[in-house]
């Protein structure tokens, strides 16, 4: 198998462990009865555990990228090295900016569903 293909599987089956444990906390949402009739701050409080556990998660892989590229600056021999791996850096911030974002719109798209602030 690809490298690239082993690090996306292993990606989704991280995230899937996030949701399940956001799932998994106790408060059923039954969101096959429709929104009229389910618990609309319960679903808000879900949506927001979720997307709050795959926010985290990115974060983590970010900072873990950040490292990583760190050390290969400090060891790079070349200037065109160190220049790959300067726009690597840049692209790992701008993803953690837009990820952030996101995360913002997210909580206020929730906010609205549930009502809370």
């Amino acid at each position: 198998m690809n490298r690239s293909v082993k690090i996306i599987a292993i990606a989704i089956l991280v995230l899937c462990c996030f949701c399940a444990v956001a799932l998994a906390d106790g408060d059923i949402v039954a969101v096959d009865a429709g929104l009229q009739t389910t618990d609309k701050d319960a679903l808000a409080d879900k949506l927001k555990d979720i997307f709050t556990g795959i926010g985290w998660f990115i974060g983590i892989v970010a900072v873990g990228a950040l490292i990583l590229c760190g050390f290969r600056l400090t060891m790079a021999k070349n200037e065109q090295k160190r220049e790959e791996i300067k726009d690597h850096i840049k692209w790992v911030l701008a993803a953690v900016v837009l990820v952030a974002l996101a995360m913002m719109i997210v909580g206020y798209v929730v906010s609205l569903v549930g009502g809370t602030s």
